[in-house]
């Protein structure tokens, strides 16, 4: 396994330790979930993106106004319901 060294700030110390704290886990632990988080949610991110531009080159697209529609249909059945 690699070692790599960062600074952090007071804070940023202090808020990563009581998130490990909370969660029973060293600081050790605790940044390399975080960083494998990021990592797959960065890969995650940029698949949807691509997804979204081939739809986009392939014609799979909404009008603005269709979704505009489609969001003021959803903004009253949500008031119709209480939940807005």
């Amino acid at each position: 396994m690699s070692m790599t060294q960062i600074s952090l700030d007071h804070a940023t110390l202090a808020a990563l330790d009581a998130v490990a704290s909370a969660r029973a886990l060293t600081r050790e632990e605790t940044v390399r979930e975080a960083i494998r988080n990021l990592a797959e949610y960065d890969l995650w991110f940029r698949r949807k993106v691509q997804t979204g531009l081939e739809d986009i080159q392939k014609g799979r697209v909404v009008s603005d106004q269709a979704m505009e529609a489609e969001a003021d249909s959803l903004c009253a059945r949500l008031a119709a319901t209480g939940l807005s």
